[in-house]
């Protein structure tokens, strides 16, 4: 029967067939409803015990429902890292309106502890799509707060009414370089009650810093954006969090983003005969790296490769019987690239 199918087949039907083959289950890929963004974001830390977790969802058609029975503990869920068997009892909400998800867990989570939070394809929409699976990390901090979350059935099944919300409801807060500059971003849904909002800025996670402040005065039930930019990060670590100050004394501090700003610089640049070559190096992580040293005119009179650790450190690079002139230096690691024109003097 597969034979005669095929020989009705014309030959310039054979690569259509090839093409719906290949692109039919991108098609159907694109047709699923996946998470965009959460709070809060992949690898925080220092969240209070009492921390909930919110995923905003994009559907690719008009629809922006869930189908109900599969929003359950196998589908939407929180557990310790290393013990997925281990779910956290919780309440699961969903806002149609700004199609985002919310995780309530009904305990309270342990302090210093990684927890993993799941979307997974057993979530299903309206039209019988399952969701793109999603995950995020975050680890609590030494939960020294009072819990302020409902426990057992006293957890109400639908989400307050404005007035009685004690936060701003943060929908993401970001972190990236442009440039040298370290460009940060966050949205609120809409805020209550009135108070200011401070982004913090620490070059450890201790002794935190205001660096900008946002007096929340109008508009304040509604979607707002802001924005800070960093244009002058430290070399390492760089630490930046939320703190929210209620107009009635309602505290809160978000997740803390740690930014990582590497270095690599020679020494000096000028050397006399048969001295050598120091590069100092600051890295987040251990790195592959290359380099080589070469005239003007590209030939190549010393190359080095290797594996460099994390942290400080200083590589060398002996310049015996390199003669006197100007010469390229360049270095390549996974994180940055370094070019210097270095001289050795005649002496």
């Amino acid at each position: 029967m597969v034979s005669r199918i095929i020989g009705f087949i014309r030959p310039g039907s054979t690569l259509l067939l090839l093409q719906l083959c290949l692109f039919l289950p991108a098609i159907l890929l694109a047709q699923r409803p996946y998470v965009t963004s959460s709070f809060p974001h992949n690898d925080a830390e220092n969240l209070p015990c009492n921390t909930f977790v919110k995923a905003n969802v994009f559907f690719p058609s008009e629809g922006k429902i869930l189908d109900p029975v599969t929003f359950h503990d196998k589908s939407v869920r929180l557990f310790p890292k290393g013990n997925p068997r281990r779910t956290v009892e919780a309440a699961r909400l969903y806002d149609e309106e700004h199609t985002f998800l919310t995780l309530v867990p009904k305990e309270v989570l342990h302090p210093f502890t990684t927890y993993v939070f799941e979307v997974t394809a057993d979530l299903v929409d309206e039209r019988g799509f399952s969701f793109l699976p999603f995950s995020l990390e975050f680890q609590t901090d030494g939960c020294d707060q009072k819990p302020t979350i409902a426990r057992g059935d006293e957890l109400p099944i639908e989400e307050p009414e404005l007035p009685e919300m004690e936060v701003p409801n943060l929908m993401d807060f970001q972190a990236k370089w442009v440039g040298d500059s370290i460009q940060l971003s966050w949205q609120t849904d809409r805020y209550w009650p009135l108070g200011e909002l401070t982004l913090q800025y620490a070059n450890s996670q201790m002794d935190f810093q205001e660096q900008h402040n946002v007096q929340v005065e109008d508009n304040i039930f509604r979607r707002q954006r802001f924005g800070w930019t960093d244009d002058s990060p430290v070399w390492g670590w760089n630490y930046y969090r939320l703190a929210f100050m209620g107009v009635n004394g309602e505290h809160f501090i978000t997740d803390t983003l740690k930014m990582f700003r590497p270095r690599a610089r020679f020494s000096r640049t000028e050397f006399s005969l048969n001295e050598t070559l120091s590069i100092e190096f600051l890295l987040e992580k251990t790195s592959t790296m290359a380099f080589i040293l070469k005239t003007r005119s590209g030939k190549i009179l010393k190359r080095k490769a290797g594996m460099l650790p994390a942290g400080e450190q200083i590589m060398t690079i002996p310049l015996q019987g390199i003669q006197p002139g100007s010469y390229i230096a360049i270095l390549r690691t996974q994180e940055l690239t370094l070019a210097e024109v270095i001289r050795i003097l005649a002496e």
